[in-house]
């Protein structure tokens, strides 16, 4: 598991995250190859529910009649598969970037707290934190297996260079 930023206190009073505008949405979460398994174990997916690594979105009773995230429970606003959540959203509300022939680490500037905080030390020692991380080996060969969860976001703010090539 990934040490987390966000307080949960914060994550669970946010109603941001987890809800996506159409039902392909670039933002919602993609899966490793191995969380497909494991969920699929955890029989929280079943294996039609995986094509694509992706984690499926279901159409939520939010006003705004917008797409939800298979795992979440809309009225206390928590994941069903937390324990198990995906790589993907453990970094949430930073993602992996592409961008032309270099990979970033970036931030969602539409998270409430990423906004709040970004110009924080706070934040930026937790980006070091991740870059670091992420440029380990281990991290390193996982990304390169699964290049799935590497987009392009329209409005994601880079924060550094993986060392991993598209």
């Amino acid at each position: 598991m990934i040490k987390q930023l966000i307080p949960q206190k914060f994550c669970l009073a946010c109603l941001g995250c987890c809800r996506f505008l159409e039902p392909d949405s670039c933002w919602s979460p993609r899966l490793l190859k191995g969380e497909a398994k494991n969920l699929a174990q955890k029989k929280l997916l079943d294996k039609k529910q995986l094509a694509g690594l992706r984690v499926p979105l279901r159409l939520s009773r939010d006003a705004d009649n917008d797409w939800a995230c298979l795992f979440l429970e809309p009225r206390s606003n928590k994941c069903q598969a937390y324990p198990y959540r995906p790589f993907d959203c453990q970094l949430y509300p930073f993602l992996l970037q592409r961008e032309e022939n270099r990979i970033l680490l970036a931030v969602d500037p539409n998270c409430p707290f990423a906004k709040r905080q970004a110009d924080s030390l706070e934040l930026k020692k937790y980006a070091a934190y991740l870059i670091k991380l992420l440029n380990s080996p281990y991290y390193q060969k996982v990304l390169k297996e699964n290049r799935q969860i590497i987009q392009r976001y329209d409005q994601a703010i880079g924060l550094g260079e993986l060392r991993i090539r598209p």
